[in-house]
């Protein structure tokens, strides 16, 4: 099957959400805003539990543009809260992976294959840290270069504070 959908203008999406589908703007210039800003496939995902159930798109009686906005406020803002969250737990966990394995293996664990339980996990790992090594963009590890020339590669430290390895580069 192609895609073949037409694009709309502005002006077309809010005929079509309040003309053909029935939902009810309030504030033409307001819809328009948040469809410009945000975009109406965006806000779409906000919308089908707002349509009746037999794929036609319309919405259900007295639906108004403002619920389907308030339900993407409130995801923004739950989102908010996760991330703030989850790289609180990110940075906690880099933290405890190179201080426990620090202290048991040294700063340079992470190159220990019989540490991992598969091999791609630590051809990822040590590739990763690797490549910001060799590409250094933070101070700290160009002075580590510097003073330290007869390294070829991070500590542990070091490796998993960079802006380049998050957990992506630990799992």
């Amino acid at each position: 099957m192609k895609y073949e959908k037409v694009p709309f203008s502005i002006e077309d999406q809010l005929s079509l959400l309040e003309n053909e589908r029935k939902l009810i703007i309030k504030d033409s210039d307001r819809a328009r805003k948040y469809l410009e800003s945000i975009g109406y496939y965006r806000l779409s995902a906000y919308m089908f539990h707002l349509q009746v159930k037999d794929g036609s798109h319309i919405f259900n009686e007295g639906t108004d543009f403002n619920e389907i906005i308030r339900y993407y406020k409130f995801d923004q803002q739950l989102r908010i809260i996760f991330l703030t969250y989850l790289e609180r737990i990110e940075v906690r966990l880099r933290a405890a992976l190179t201080n426990q394995f620090s202290i048991n293996h040294g700063f340079f664990w992470y190159q220990e294959k019989d540490l991992y339980a598969d091999l791609k996990t630590y051809d990822i790992v040590c590739s990763e840290i690797e490549k910001n090594f060799i590409k250094a963009k933070e101070r700290y590890i160009k002075s580590y270069i510097k003073t330290y020339t007869s390294e070829n590669s991070l500590p542990s430290n070091m490796a998993l504070q960079t802006r380049d390895c998050s957990l992506n580069c630990v799992y």
